[in-house]
């Protein structure tokens, strides 16, 4: 999740003020990750599906071809 600080800035409405990590949530039945801040649970859990939709909004339809053809082809 390359871009979890921004997204937590501009959907959570909120601004890190420390090191950001995320920890993959042990429940099967979710999809997502949990946020830790300086190592600590911040109570913010990131949904795979919400966080793809956050990106897919964030770039046009040429732009996103384009990074995904860079990432395939390295």
């Amino acid at each position: 999740m390359k871009y979890i600080t921004e997204y937590l800035i501009s959907q959570c409405k909120i601004k890190p003020l420390g090191k950001v990590t995320l920890e993959n949530d042990v429940h099967y039945d979710l999809s997502g990750v949990n946020v830790l801040i300086d190592g600590k649970n911040v109570d913010i859990f990131v949904a795979h599906i919400d966080y793809c939709n956050w990106l897919e909004s964030l770039f046009s339809d040429d732009e996103m071809k384009a990074k995904f053809t860079d990432i395939t082809n390295n």
